[in-house]
């Protein structure tokens, strides 16, 4: 019996070969993008669930409260982890660690530079239980001059030689023994680091008692049961006991009255697990992600899913009526119903399992592109896909149910007579659940292109807005400090080229690494606000070189010195202080006895961080030592410019490879995360659409198929082309601009969610929804119309010749 249903199976296939090819494609199409997004969504809630006791690992942040402004730190004071763990019993270990970065080690006559590298506490492997091929997790860096590697930098060193015992010289003289070799930091975590520095090794660092300055990474293990919010109400009272006097002691000021006047430390735990979707604050260990892009990720790959489910279903429904004399045929020479509702079950879920093997060919080529393009490293298999698998298994077989639940239960339920005298076609091909069913499909579809255009113009506004500062042909020299001596001979011989324009020392906007701050007071009234400015060292050609307006006083001149004591201030910091007149005025850190500084200059407000922060108040103090890392070059020939400066760099640093970038691209790479759920979402979006579009294409087909008798009348009475093509377009149209006007509201409303998360955002006029709703109808009537101009050239001799 089942040889013969599917020998049934097959003969319709070829008999439908045009339906088969939609619904399979359409519906895989669906299931393979909603397996990518799946997997992207399942990899970005996975991150750092591996280490034991993932759910009692917090990480100690600082919430920093001032009058006029406040920031979120990720790093803390040096002594709070051993105060954590010394003084409260919900507290089973608490580590603390700093980055290292840009760091040379050396074995041998072998040089390596490395940025990924940690100064943690002797206990860090007690809180993060990351596996050791080599050593013990509660020894490896309790000794001083102690090295943990990980795997890959253990190859990269050492190659074959076992590691275990050997000395490396790190930071140019100071030798270290390797203790441990780490397995490698897992992709899916927060933080990652290549080896690891005995915070032992430097006592003075390790046992610094400072409770004003932020320094340290700090992470508690909690104890089972015991409650984060239980130890964080206890934080209040460790600032009073730690921090209030060591802010009275500098100050001069009562805690209390401090914190009356607006101010605050507040310290709080985030749950490791959490960190990578829910941080963001100043100072993250690396970019994290979003769980807004989540949500939205995760809402796309249902609507893939939603349109792909309402193709298959609608085309096999709308396939079946085609089936009615089949059934009434089969009935008349003995079919049982049972024995037809397992036909069309079976052939049904027959299609859809089908569709779902073609799915995992597409997951299969299309994941490595995928990856490329989401910054991943998502493997596809049954081991690392456990779940999905069977889940995507289930679904395509109860898709296929639903799908051949209809003509199964419907059809073979009809008199064999009346079917076969056509009287049921008419109920067959009702069309107002299949019309509902397109309404929706186009409604979805509707609101993600112009989501998709409005993240788009988003984007290109972060990227073209005027930021304040000339970005174009700005070419920043890595590591331009191991110069030394002989910055001012270096600058000299570049700026001997025609071809370059400026060189300059100072802190380009677009780099990795976060600002220094303070809080600085009016020298002249110590009561006024006192709020926190960044600050950072520049040379006398900065402001020139990335022509930044100079809006009040003057730049930094080698007519008057070395400007120790001037610095230039930006808009926002004049406005923090109150000045309507801010040069010749003088701050002075808060609670430091030091000289003041006088403001010599503002400059206009230039976007030094990411646009998705707002502009900070900043000082600029003179270094007129510091190493020229920005040059100015001219449009023209910039391969040969580059050349240049390569061969000037090797002649002065023959020990040091010359590494550059460009401006413009750092700033581009600081909306790295935006651009790479743009692209995935643009793409998901295009193949939404095209589903959408596969599935009006085979309604279109078997609407014209089921009118080609009224449309040969038609003809024949005089109807011309155009008219029929109306005739068989209209009422998709209509469908789909119900679908549009349904999806403006629902795209506004997510289109200014999302927008909330900028500091900067562009404008989205009524255009964007127009255009959106636009394109809609368009693809819906480029689709439809090819189904239309067919039946329109039909001869009608041909579709009347045997009535």
């Amino acid at each position: 019996m089942l040889k013969s249903y599917f020998k049934i199976f097959l003969r319709n296939l070829r008999k439908y070969k045009g339906y088969t090819f939609i619904n399979v494609v359409g519906f895989a199409i669906g299931l393979a993008s909603c397996i990518m997004i799946t997997m992207y969504v399942l990899n970005e809630l996975s991150y750092d669930k591996f280490y034991e006791n993932a759910d009692r690992i917090y990480r100690v942040a600082l919430h920093r409260i001032y009058p006029n402004r406040e920031v979120f730190y990720g790093i803390t004071p040096v002594p709070l982890a051993k105060t954590l763990e010394s003084d409260y019993p919900e507290v089973v270990h608490a580590t603390n660690f700093r980055r290292f970065q840009d760091v040379v080690v050396k074995y041998q006559d072998k040089v390596f530079r490395e940025n990924r590298g940690l100064l943690a506490a002797p206990n860090f492997f007690t809180v993060f239980s990351l596996p050791l091929n080599e050593g013990d997790p509660a020894t490896v860096l309790a000794e001083p001059n102690s090295i943990v590697l990980t795997e890959a930098i253990a190859q990269k060193i050492f190659g074959e030689e076992d590691p275990l015992g050997k000395v490396l010289t790190v930071m140019g003289d100071r030798d270290f023994t390797v203790t441990g070799i780490s397995r490698n930091v897992p992709s899916n975590s927060h933080f990652h680091f290549d080896f690891i520095v005995s915070y032992l090794t430097f006592p003075e660092a390790y046992n610094y008692q400072i409770w004003t300055q932020m320094i340290d990474y700090t992470y508690v293990l909690l104890r089972e049961n015991a409650a984060a919010e239980a130890l964080e109400a206890k934080f209040p009272d460790m600032v009073l006991k730690y921090t209030a006097p060591r802010w009275e002691q500098t100050q001069g000021v009562p805690y209390k009255e401090y914190q009356a006047a607006g101010n605050d430390y507040i310290y709080f735990l985030q749950p490791i697990r959490g960190i990578h979707l829910r941080s963001k604050l100043q100072w993250e260990m690396e970019p994290n992600s979003d769980i807004n892009y989540i949500y939205i990720f995760s809402i796309t790959a249902a609507f893939i899913l939603i349109i792909a489910c309402i193709n298959f279903i609608n085309l096999s429904t709308a396939r079946s009526a085609g089936r009615a004399k089949e059934v009434g045929i089969r009935k008349v020479v003995g079919a049982h119903r049972r024995k037809l509702v397992d036909q069309f079950l079976l052939e049904s879920i027959l299609l859809s399992t089908f569709s779902l093997v073609i799915a995992l060919l597409f997951v299969r080529l299309a994941l490595p592109q995928f990856n490329r393009i989401a910054g991943k490293q998502l493997t596809f298999g049954l081991s690392s896909n456990w779940l999905l698998l069977p889940g995507m298994i289930v679904f395509a077989l109860g898709v296929g149910i639903i799908a051949g639940f209809y003509p199964a239960f419907f059809l073979s339920a009809f008199r064999p007579a009346a079917v076969l005298k056509g009287k049921l076609l008419i109920g067959l091909t009702n069309t107002r659940i299949r019309s509902g069913l397109v309404i929706f499909q186009f409604f979805i579809s509707t609101t993600l292109i112009i989501c998709t255009i409005a993240i788009h113009k988003q984007l290109g506004f972060l990227v073209n807005k005027d930021l304040g500062f000339d970005k174009e042909n700005v070419l920043l020299i890595n590591r331009a400090g191991r110069l030394r001596e002989q910055r001012d001979a270096f600058r000299q011989e570049l700026l001997s080229s025609p071809d370059i324009l400026n060189v300059a020392f100072g802190r380009a906007p677009g780099g990795p690494y976060e600002y220094a701050k303070g809080v600085f007071e009016d020298a002249s009234d110590p009561s006024k606000a006192k709020p926190i400015l960044y600050y950072m060292g520049v040379d006398y050609e900065f402001l020139d070189t990335l022509k930044i307006e100079l809006v009040a006083g003057r730049n930094f001149s080698r007519e008057f010195g070395e400007e120790e004591n001037s610095i230039l201030i930006n808009e926002a910091a004049a406005k923090a202080y109150g000045w309507e007149e801010a040069v010749g005025q003088l701050i002075i850190p808060s609670g430091e006895d030091e000289t003041p500084s006088i403001v010599i200059g503002v400059i206009k407000d230039y976007h030094f961080e990411s646009l998705n922060r707002s502009i900070a108040p900043l000082i600029i103090r003179c270094w007129h030592n510091g190493p020229p890392n920005c040059v100015r070059i001219k449009s023209r020939d910039i391969p040969a410019t580059i050349a240049f400066i390569r061969e000037t760099w090797e002649r002065f640093v023959p020990e040091e490879p010359f590494e550059y970038s460009f401006l413009d691209e750092d700033i581009v790479a600081l909306y790295k995360a935006e651009y790479t759920s743009r692209t995935i979402i643009q793409i998901f979006s295009v193949l939404a659409i095209i589903i959408a579009c596969l599935g009006l294409f085979g309604l279109a087909a078997f609407t014209a198929e089921q009118r080609t008798k009224e449309i040969g009348i038609r003809k024949v009475l005089g109807i011309s082309v155009f008219g029929v093509i109306g005739l068989l377009s209209k009422e998709f149209i209509r469908w789909v601009g119900i679908s549009v006007v349904m999806a403006w509201p629902v795209a506004w409303l997510a289109v200014r969610s999302w927008l909330g998360n900028f500091a900067y955002r562009v404008h989205i006029g009524v255009d964007v929804f127009i255009l959106g709703g636009i394109l809609a109808l368009l693809i819906a009537m480029v689709t439809v119309s090819y189904q239309a101009v067919k039946a329109a050239l039909t001869d009608p001799v041909d579709s009347l010749r045997y009535e």
